[in-house]
């Protein structure tokens, strides 16, 4: 299994409840597909620059997913059916790396704070 990192943007009006039952969807979606979700956060509510269709507000909402790379347009199709799901991005999650600065280039003052 491969590791996608998904943005949803449902619509702004669902309330609490209505939210946690849209995500369970989306959560019962993935495991359809043989697939599992490592985490779920809420990124929380935004207005949009100008109304989008018929909503000018939306609840983001990040997903760690790990899915079979055949399974992703299977999911972004059947996201596309469920209408509290307004946008859905699903991308490869990237390995988050450090960058270490020389052992060098910190005695000169740099990657310590000193300038």
């Amino acid at each position: 299994m491969k590791k996608y990192d998904a943005l949803l943007i449902l619509p702004g009006s669902l309330k609490d409840e209505a939210l946690d039952s849209a995500l369970k969807a989306v959560e019962n979606e993935v495991t359809k597909l043989r697939g599992r979700v490592v985490d779920s956060r809420r990124v929380g509510t935004r207005t949009f620059s100008r109304p989008l269709g018929k909503l000018d507000s939306g609840h983001y909402v990040r997903m760690a997913l790990e899915l079979e790379p055949k399974a992703v347009a299977a999911l972004h199709g059947r996201l596309k059916l469920n209408e509290n799901v307004f946008r859905a991005q699903i991308v490869v999650a990237q390995k988050k790396k450090v960058a270490a600065v020389p052992a060098e280039r910190k005695e000169e003052g740099v990657g310590n704070g000193k300038s």
